[in-house]
């Protein structure tokens, strides 16, 4: 009885720990597919913070590519800018001083113009004086008048025009008449009538000139006039 009641009790524990083992096993399986299931949550929940993540620096990156393209086409838009009116300041500054020379040289001519008459007038009486009356002081004093005039003339850049002996040009000449001449080729100037006058390359007042038409054609004998000449001829004989 004894040693029966001892193979007993020593197979107890033994029993006891495999249906420990079987009772603990299921509760282990359990622990660990929640166990999996948490980590799973955690993954998700941390894959779709980092989604999130993603998406918001894209935004951010998007965002600032297009207000950094919105500043470069503003710039552009202000280089532009600024150099159209830089261009349109120069166009400025030069048609200022393009009307100021123009404005000058208008009032140096309006001015000239009026004194042109009494240096016309000075130039014909010296004209008209002989080698004798040159020494008289009256007339030296007419020659320095009329002298201090074309050098007020010459400072304000006004330069005469002779056209005598030179070939008739429409452009500073005035032909007032055309007369024959065996002397002087055809269209060179015979005599000046009134000098003409020009700042640079403007034209103040053309010279007066009688222009030549050439050599006058020989003259032909008419046909009444030959006849006469003949019947003289036979009479004669």
């Amino acid at each position: 009885m004894f040693g029966k009641k001892t193979e007993k009790q020593e197979k107890s524990p033994v029993e006891s720990e495999e249906r420990v083992k079987e009772q603990e096993e299921p509760i282990t399986g359990e622990s660990e597919t929640a166990s999996e299931s948490d980590n799973d949550s955690d993954a998700q929940e941390q894959g779709g913070a980092e989604t999130a993540d993603i998406a918001e620096l894209q935004q951010a990156f998007a965002a600032e590519q297009a207000a950094r393209e919105q500043a470069e086409k503003k710039s552009l838009e202000l280089k532009e800018q600024l150099v159209r009116t830089m261009a349109d300041f120069e166009n400025f500054r030069k048609r200022q001083i393009r009307d100021r020379e123009l404005m000058e040289r208008h009032a140096n001519e309006r001015a000239m113009e009026d004194f042109l008459p009494i240096v016309d007038h000075l130039e014909m009486a010296l004209s008209k004086t002989d080698e004798e009356a040159k020494k008289n002081p009256f007339v030296q004093g007419i020659q320095l008048i009329y002298t201090q005039f074309i050098d007020a003339f010459a400072k304000h850049g006004m330069t005469p025009i002779d056209a005598k002996g030179e070939k008739f040009d429409p452009q500073i000449h005035e032909a007032l008449t055309q007369i024959p001449s065996v002397d002087v080729p055809e269209g060179v100037v015979i005599d000046q009538f009134r000098r003409g006058w020009k700042i640079g390359d403007y034209l103040v007042r053309a010279a007066q000139v009688t222009v030549s038409s050439g050599a006058p054609a020989p003259e032909t004998p008419s046909p009444k006039e030959t006849s006469s000449e003949e019947q003289d001829v036979r009479e004669a004989q």
